[in-house]
């Protein structure tokens, strides 16, 4: 089979890579892709039976590269559709010619570009941490707006004057955490800044490797959020997705199970299905999320989307062979499949 769209990059001589957009900037590699792209393994992160990618090429001479952003279609066994790597490439080829690095020049080549079918728009949030993320790995500076986030982050301009963050500040300061005073100035920011400003804090934080000490912020203010009578589901539902990539704290799988227990559960199974769905993979997480999920009207929406994720297959297929899986979850489960052939009748 050949790999049309990696064959097209490698001899194109530019330096290519790709990011993965769907939950979180993942960067892939070249390489990587060529494996994916022949259908070696499955791909990695699947969102919705997509891949949303961003690719980025760039000439050693050039300091900013030229970036597309596109989704491929999944198979039944989550594999990259070839037959749309192919059409991306011919279409890079019909439009650039040898020079993939270039911007398009003429407006029937940013038409071409931009309305094409398999083309998509990530949201501000991902794009935003893309931005920051690309920024770090090639090794240039910071977006403008980076010291202005770190300066409301401070608390030095008072907590309520979050009306001019950006939302690229923030993810600048979350991408380069480890740098300056970055850290401390999140955490502080995380106790401190009133739910407004919070909310874009969070937005980046999702997309991110978090700290033992950051997520113990967290769950301070999300203690905080559950006594407090005002409080809504929406400010809850918001921390918690900014613990997804949090390491494994059993505090954390202690509020995850307790609000999987809850009677208005809908909401939470979101969440975790669309931001923090590598946290089914806890033993102690997944047969509770499953059962949950089997007496929710979401069932047939969200089941899909957790049995096409490579690392949770087998362990949902050996959960439903065993003779403890709940029964609840089988009859949801042959429920949907009925209804899925009578659709196709």
């Amino acid at each position: 089979m050949t790999a049309a769209l990696t064959e097209l990059l490698t001899r194109a001589q530019v330096k290519a890579c790709f990011y993965d957009l769907g939950r979180r900037p993942y960067p892939l590699s070249l390489a990587t892709f060529g494996v994916l792209e022949n259908q070696q393994r499955p791909y990695p992160y699947p969102l919705r039976g997509q891949a949303h990618l961003a690719l980025c090429c760039q000439r050693p001479s050039e300091s900013e590269p030229s970036i597309w952003f596109l989704q491929i279609n999944l198979d039944e066994r989550g594999l990259l559709l070839p037959e749309e790597c192919a059409r991306f490439a011919r279409l890079l080829l019909n439009t650039l010619g040898a020079d993939l690095s270039r911007e398009p020049h003429t407006e029937e080549e940013k038409n071409a570009l931009a309305q094409h079918p398999q083309h998509w728009q990530p949201s501000p949030e991902r794009m935003a941490m893309f931005h920051a993320l690309l920024a770090r790995d090639l090794h240039q500076p910071a977006s403008r707006y980076y010291e202005h986030a770190q300066f409301y982050l401070s608390g030095k301009a008072g907590w309520e004057n979050w009306h001019g963050v950006g939302l690229q500040g923030l993810a600048d300061v979350v991408v380069r955490c480890g740098q300056e005073q970055n850290h401390a100035l999140l955490c502080q920011a995380l106790a401190h800044a009133p739910e407004q400003a919070l909310q874009g804090i969070c937005l980046c934080l999702e997309q991110s490797d978090i700290s033992r000490e950051m997520a113990q912020v967290l769950l301070q203010r999300q203690h905080l959020q559950h006594q407090n009578p005002e409080a809504d589901t929406e400010s809850r539902l918001l921390l918690l997705r900014a613990l997804a990539y949090a390491p494994d704290l059993p505090e954390i799988r202690d509020f995850i199970t307790q609000q999987l227990r809850q009677a208005d559960v809908n909401a939470w199974l979101i969440v975790l299905t669309a931001r923090l769905i590598h946290r089914l993979s806890d033993p102690q997480i997944l047969p509770v999320y499953l059962e949950a999920l089997a007496g929710s009207p979401l069932f047939g929406r969200l089941y899909p989307e957790v049995i096409t994720q490579p690392f949770l297959r087998s362990q949902i297929f050996a959960m439903l062979q065993s003779e403890s899986a709940p029964r609840a979850l089988i009859d949801a489960l042959t429920a949907l499949q009925q209804q899925l052939q009578l659709r196709a009748e």
